[in-house]
């Protein structure tokens, strides 16, 4: 059992896409668009009698005075202590003060000592940069079971933005995205990622679209649109990875808000995934239905997103706690004093 570094773009999807519930965040495009974004890409594996079983992609991010922290988002592996090792290892080379994991799993958390007196680089609980809670659609349902266990409320909008003429189709049109997504951010008072992110984004993802094989089809993104007489009002990325369609951005204008057209370029963007042959559609972040720590924010968008899925047709995913790792304990100890005073 070694470590190897990966540079097969195609070895690396084939395992990703092995796994249930994929994760895009560790597939080979979405490491390429963290490069167009100017950040360090690392990817190894272990291999196991000259076949590669587990792999780790991690992200560099930079800090001030040349220092940065590498970020593994949703990891799987089965020997964490060869893959805690290696990241130690990159760490060091590249003047990392820490590494922030996000696993998928509490059994594939990284391998660390037990706590004792004296230690001193003990993991530490942060918070997720990922959503912590997602709601997951079984797409083997059929499309009939999938909508007739649907909340009520959520087939009658589905059904009225249908008889009120809104049209959904896959477009390539990014600027109409990044139009409503500041009619959005502006209204609901939050903070979204740059215009540049998301056409860098688009770029890199948006160009991987044919492929018959669904176990090895790339990760890609689609962008479904609402448009009602020809005006786009409501617009979704989807993220397409191995098994699983991913709900990753959201975005509708001010006007014609009361066509709901958001329920109907769900239930498109779900019976397109299904045709397409996925097993599973992801509605990403969530309140989690079993912890009073609430985002009051989110109190509008989990509901929307339950609307969609029964307890017979889908689950809610928890995942294990965001860990922080330090490497040096000076430098993360600054940087957690230094970091809430900037946000």
């Amino acid at each position: 059992m070694s470590i190897i570094q990966i540079t097969d773009k195609k070895e690396l999807n084939s395992l990703q896409s092995q796994k249930p519930m994929a994760q895009f965040l560790q597939s080979w495009e979405w490491g390429e668009f963290q490069k167009s974004v100017g950040r360090k890409v690392f990817r190894f594996g272990i291999e196991e009698n000259g076949k590669l079983t587990s792999a780790i992609t991690t992200i560099k991010h930079n800090l001030p005075f040349g220092k940065s922290y590498l970020y593994c988002p949703r990891i799987v592996t089965r020997n964490s202590e060869l893959v805690t090792r290696e990241l130690k290892k990159i760490a060091k080379q590249e003047n990392s003060i820490f590494i922030k994991v996000e696993p998928v799993s509490k059994t594939l958390m990284p391998h660390l000592p037990r706590q004792q007196a004296g230690a001193s680089c003990l993991m530490t609980k942060t918070k997720h940069i990922q959503p912590p809670t997602t709601l997951l659609l079984d797409l083997t349902s059929s499309k009939e079971e999938i909508l007739s266990n649907m909340h009520q409320k959520t087939r009658y909008n589905i059904r009225l933005a249908e008889k009120k003429g809104v049209k959904i189709k896959e477009s390539d049109n990014i600027e109409e995205f990044l139009k409503l997504n500041a009619e959005t951010t502006a209204r609901d008072k939050f903070k979204s990622h740059s215009d540049d992110y998301y056409q860098k984004m688009y770029k890199v993802l948006g160009a991987n679209q044919q492929c018959n094989n669904v176990t090895m089809k790339p990760c890609r993104l689609a962008i479904f649109t609402a448009y009602y007489k020809n005006q786009p009002i409501a617009s979704n990325i989807i993220i397409f990875s191995g098994d699983t369609a991913t709900y990753l951005h959201g975005a509708s204008g001010n006007e014609h808000r009361n066509l709901m057209a958001p329920h109907l370029l769900q239930w498109e963007a779900i019976k397109y995934a299904k045709q397409e042959g996925y097993k599973w559609y992801d509605f990403w972040g969530i309140n989690p239905s079993k912890n009073l720590k609430i985002k009051k924010s989110w109190q509008g968008i989990t509901r929307f997103k339950q609307g969609f899925v029964s307890e017979k047709t889908g689950k809610e995913i928890n995942y294990p706690p965001c860990l922080d790792l330090p490497v040096s304990r000076f430098w993360y100890t600054l940087y957690k004093v230094v970091k809430p005073l900037k946000n």
